[in-house]
């Protein structure tokens, strides 16, 4: 587990593991379940081999149990005299996959000739008379699913001791296996790095959460959500495998199994299933998991690290994952609420269905306001005292028993990294603050306060591209190319360029221009398409060309849509682009983003009816006439 959840070369075991392992083994064989030997292996990967031999041989013997003999069939030779190619009615073709709980093959129903999924249920242990009615009434219940974006289950029953559940086998690709071929090509980057890419697995994660709630609308918690447990299918659907292992709600389920397992994944359990006392489960338990999946794919890494598996318990019953902004800028602030909402702790406060996850990942998408609000310092401290009431009690009695200075030192110094966050999250507010209010005159304005809006962007920010562009085209729109040209000169940026080369053009000189040109990038990013729409914006105020105002629209768009997070200048210059191009479809759609998501902003009110004037003129009222 260690190297998979901190990305850490391989360290040595400690020594006589392997014989440590061996011996707890012996003495209790039933507790000894393959999760607890997959879970050796992964900690200790520089000794995995020598485990997994040394366990085939206790396999081999019938030490482990039952279930042994299909826990190690591929490696174990087969000691009963049977043969170990079927199971029941069905034939076991290859392996697809093993973990912890279970083993999977490809198989074939003998009885109808069809292809299945066959789940061998090597981490139940003996079942009980009991467990086993409840095993097959909850897998009966699954088998009733019917959803697009659910694995069905066929049949499920106990052969020679062996729980299994025979299900649809699903091509594709596991959404693990995605998230660790990104892991291994972008090792050096964090997350997903487009806007494209973001949007792709925010869609993904939206649509399995509405599977999940049909599936939970039916009365069935999956309890095993992970990326492991979503194909995604050749045509990017994704679809939830494993519901087999799913309850009811109304089961009673607690968080442990009779052999004192928590069912589930360890990383993507939910903090009520690894409670001291047993709570029954519902579907907030689901929301959670997803919640995990949807974070790693957005940062390559999983929201809680830690090196032994109690020390896991503890992170994700009281830890707070890291800010998933710092690991991958691209996110916007929306995204971030949406997964803090799905982590939270408490289930009351966390998203109460997978419905409304999913319409929330959707306003992400669709650049909405979203429903979660991310908690101020007075909700995360109150949060915190409810988890750890004890550890709250002794910080009052230590700030009321000192000097409040004191106190507030140590809050400082405690909180230092979120107070440096907030400070710089202010300016960056204000300097964008500053590029509204100076495209906003550059538009349709004047180009003298443009120019002091953008120097009050750069006091704040001496490096901001975009105010170095926008001070450039507010020269140029007051006829001072020279002047346009110094200012570029202290910023080389690529995407500069192009306003460098109108800058030419205006002074007459052609050839410098056309050169120029050749250098000018192709827009790859949010920022360029803005900068390279902005400076056709200039070229058209200047030249008068509808063909030209419609090649801005297409920039301003990609750009608008391609950004992390909704930013009023590009749409308000999406607004001017789409007015001068009397596109109605656009005005309409501009107009209704800006009254949605600037509803208090009346800059945004303002271009959202200079959009829809383009449209629909106001027509001069008709004198009435008197009556009479």
């Amino acid at each position: 587990m260690t190297d998979d959840l901190n990305d850490q070369p391989d360290a040595p075991s400690p020594p006589g593991l392997v014989e440590r392992l061996v011996a707890e083994c012996l003495q209790d064989a039933g507790r000894f379940s393959m999760e607890v030997i997959d879970m050796a292996c992964e900690e200790n990967p520089a000794d995995a081999d020598e485990i997994r031999e040394r366990f085939r041989a206790i396999a081999a013997a019938g030490l482990l149990g039952p279930v042994s003999r299909f826990a190690f069939q591929d490696q174990a030779p087969d000691t009963t005299g049977e043969s170990t190619d079927t199971l029941g009615p069905y034939r076991l073709l290859e392996e697809l996959g093993r973990g912890g709980q279970a083993v999977v093959h490809l198989a074939e129903d003998t009885r109808l000739g069809r292809r299945v999924a066959l789940k061998l249920l090597t981490g139940l242990g003996p079942l009980s008379e009991t467990a086993m009615r409840r095993f097959k009434r909850e897998a009966e219940v699954a088998s009733r699913l019917d959803h697009p974006g659910i694995c069905a289950v066929f049949d499920a029953g106990v052969e020679k001791g062996t729980p299994y559940i025979a299900m649809q086998h699903v091509d594709g690709t596991t959404l693990a296996d995605r998230f660790d071929a990104s892991r291994k090509e972008g090792e050096s980057t964090t997350g997903s790095t487009t806007r494209s890419e973001i949007q792709d697995l925010i869609h993904l994660v939206e649509k399995a959460a509405r599977a999940l709630h049909a599936a939970h609308e039916a009365g069935i918690v999956h309890r095993d959500v992970k990326p492991g447990n979503i194909m995604v299918t050749p045509g990017g659907d994704p679809v939830l495998l494993d519901f087999g292992l799913a309850a009811g709600e109304d089961s009673g389920l607690v968080t442990l199994t009779a052999t004192g397992d928590a069912p589930g994944t360890l990383a993507y359990m939910s903090p009520e299933q690894l409670a001291e006392k047993p709570v029954q489960l519902d579907r907030r338990t689901d929301v959670y998991s997803l919640g995990v999946t949807l974070y790693e794919g957005l940062t390559r890494r999983r929201p809680f690290r830690a090196e032994t598996r109690e020390a896991m318990y503890q992170a994700i019953q009281y830890a707070t994952p890291e800010n998933p902004r710092r690991l991958n800028p691209h996110l916007s602030r929306d995204l971030k609420a949406v997964l803090e909402t799905a982590l939270e702790k408490d289930r009351n406060r966390r998203y109460q269905t997978a419905l409304d996850f999913a319409e929330d990942l959707r306003r992400v998408r669709e650049m909405e306001p979203v429903a979660a609000r991310p908690p101020g310092a007075f909700g995360r401290t109150l949060r915190w005292a409810r988890r750890r009431p004890m550890r709250a009690a002794l910080v009052v009695v230590a700030v009321l028993g000192i000097p409040l200075i004191t106190g507030l030192g140590g809050y400082i110094v405690a909180n230092l990294p979120d107070i440096r966050a907030q400070r710089r999250q202010a300016i960056l507010d204000r300097v964008e603050g500053h590029l509204e209010a100076g495209y906003d005159e550059v538009c349709h304005g004047s180009p003298a306060r443009a120019l002091d809006a953008f120097d009050a962007a750069l006091r704040h920010e001496a490096d901001c591209v975009e105010a170095v562009a926008g001070k450039a085209l507010a020269l140029l729109e007051m006829d001072h190319a020279r002047q346009c040209l110094e200012v570029l000169d202290r910023q080389k940026a690529p995407a500069l360029e192009g306003i460098r080369a109108e800058a030419l053009r205006r002074l007459g000189r052609e050839g410098e221009a056309a050169e120029v040109e050749k250098r000018v990038p192709e827009p790859a990013t949010p920022q360029d398409f803005f900068l390279a729409g902005s400076c056709l914006m200039v070229e058209c105020e200047h030249q008068k060309d509808t063909a030209v105002f419609r090649r801005a629209l297409d920039c301003f768009t990609r750009a608008a849509f391609t950004a992390p997070a909704p930013r009023l200048i590009y749409q308000l210059q999406l607004a001017h682009a789409a007015g001068h191009c009397g596109d109605e479809a656009w005005c309409r759609r501009i107009a209704r983003a800006l009254t949605l998501n600037w509803k208090d902003s009346p800059r945004a009110q303002r271009w959202a009816e200079f959009a829809l004037k383009q449209i629909a003129p106001v027509e001069e009222p008709t004198p009435s006439v008197p009556k009479g």
